[in-house]
């Protein structure tokens, strides 16, 4: 078997039998919970203090208070309670530990963290006067933030509306916020969209073990150091049904098409061996046979000229010869082709290629189909075939 057509196969067999297993991270926990309750806590997490360091990526570091919620915290944003976290899309959902998640968002900011927003969307806070005309749908006041001398903070996501109000001096710019595209209060306010209580959605990047825990395996630091991640103790079923599917499809089928392909060549080259070796024998391609050896009379070849007075034909378009039947040269077993040259034995009027039936000729006086014997042959002589 050619190289690439094992190569194909020792790939295949890899993807099935699934990456070696490897040790797990034995001194790191597995699912650890502030609260029976809480978010299960893993790689890239990590409950700061709790275990060795090597235990969650940086900047993932998570806190137990005192009410034993989970605790994260983002830079100048300050420390948020985390609801959930799914490790597969690489999600974490947060809210305020006050319960006042719209306050937290007037100063918010990712910058020089781990995490970014779902769908960003940057939205804009401005304080109103009870004179300012609201228009419906595109500004909604901001909850839990406290009216003072008759003014009401304010959110929108439209640019332009802010600058109008802003314009005619009826709301102050508090602060421009990039936040995710779906914050709760506002979903609320314009019911266009499913609230998601007052959680705040956020995703991460790197590290990316979202393949890893999808497919039900471990994912951690490699040993040694540098901040290299692996995936470990995958279970056997760990591909799913699409992706080996796929695998077959990408994979499979393609080498399959290969080996067959690479033993119809093979089961070429010896076919042709084999009638270069009979013409050069003097035996015809059907004189083998499985029943016992018998005697055989093979004559001596004509001359030369003798072979050049038997007919030639030009085949045309249609190849049609005399005999229906005479669609293959029995001599190489190829069809006849288009502008091919012919010749026939006068005394079977069967047809053979040119140079086929030429040099079978020179070596034998009988036809090569129905072994009748040719006139013009100098000598014949027994032979015995084994």
């Amino acid at each position: 078997m050619d190289s690439p057509v094992l190569f194909s196969l020792l790939f295949l067999s890899s993807l099935f039998l699934g990456p070696a297993q490897s040790a797990a991270h034995p001194a790191c926990p597995v699912d650890y919970r502030c609260c029976p309750t809480g978010p299960p806590v893993r790689f890239p997490f990590q409950i700061r203090g709790l275990y060795r360091d090597r235990c969650g990526y940086p900047g993932f570091d998570l806190f137990c208070d005192s009410l034993n919620r989970t605790i994260l915290k983002l830079g100048s944003s300050g420390a948020f309670a985390v609801s959930s976290i799914d490790y597969v899309a690489q999600n974490i959902w947060i809210n305020d530990p006050d319960d006042c998640l719209p306050s937290r968002l007037l100063r918010f900011s990712l910058i020089g963290t781990r995490f970014e927003p779902v769908n960003p969307m940057y939205f804009n806070f401005l304080n109103c006067s009870a004179n300012a005309s609201i228009p419906p749908r595109q500004i909604v006041p901001v909850p839990c933030v406290g009216d003072g001398d008759g003014f009401t903070v304010v959110a929108t996501p439209f640019q332009f509306v802010a600058d109008i109000l802003v314009a005619d001096a009826l709301c102050g710019k508090v602060a421009q916020v990039l936040l995710p595209g779906r914050l709760p209060f506002y979903e609320y306010a314009v019911g266009d969209l499913p609230g998601l209580g007052d959680d705040l959605l956020l995703t991460w990047d790197n590290p990316n073990c979202g393949i890893c825990e999808e497919q039900g395996g471990i994912c951690g630091f490699q040993d040694g150091e540098g901040f290299r991640i692996e995936c470990s103790n995958v279970p056997d079923h760990g591909l799913s049904r699409s992706t080996k599917y796929g695998l077959i499809m990408g994979l499979g089928i393609p080498g399959l098409i290969g080996i067959i392909g690479f033993a119809c060549h093979i089961c070429n080259r010896i076919r042709a061996q084999g009638r270069r070796r009979n013409l050069d024998m003097g035996l015809s391609p059907f004189s083998f046979s499985s029943v016992a050896p018998q005697t055989v009379v093979v004559a001596r070849g004509l001359d030369r000229s003798t072979i050049e007075s038997f007919p030639k034909t030009l085949l045309g378009q249609s190849r049609r010869l005399p005999n229906p039947n005479d669609s293959t040269c029995t001599i190489c077993l190829s069809e006849y082709r288009p502008r091919e040259i012919v010749r026939s034995i006068p005394e079977c009027n069967h047809y053979f290629h040119s140079n086929c039936i030429e040099e079978w000729l020179s070596k034998n006086a009988t036809c090569p189909l129905c072994r009748i014997s040719i006139e013009g042959a100098s000598s014949v002589t027994p032979n015995t075939s084994n």
